[in-house]
């Protein structure tokens, strides 16, 4: 759905980073949201829901090595 949606291409780089970040998040959630009910996490709320952010936040800064960030230089002659 989030690939239907932003269509994350190399030319459109924010629509890719938002791409990186939701796409973990959203597994995540759900992953923990099953284990919630199923049996309970056992983890405090900051606990799973930072593991849930740094998923995705690691995720944007692995998109950097995919995509890197547009610059204003051109190449020299």
């Amino acid at each position: 759905m989030l690939i239907w949606r932003l269509k994350p291409e190399p030319s459109r780089p924010l629509e890719f980073r938002i791409c990186a970040f939701a796409a973990p998040v959203v597994y995540y959630s759900l992953y923990f949201l099953g284990i919630q009910g199923t049996g309970g996490i056992g983890w405090t709320f900051h606990l799973w829901m930072g593991s849930i952010f740094l998923a995705g936040a690691i995720s944007v800064l692995l998109s950097y090595l995919l995509i890197p960030p547009l610059t204003g230089a051109t190449s020299g002659q």
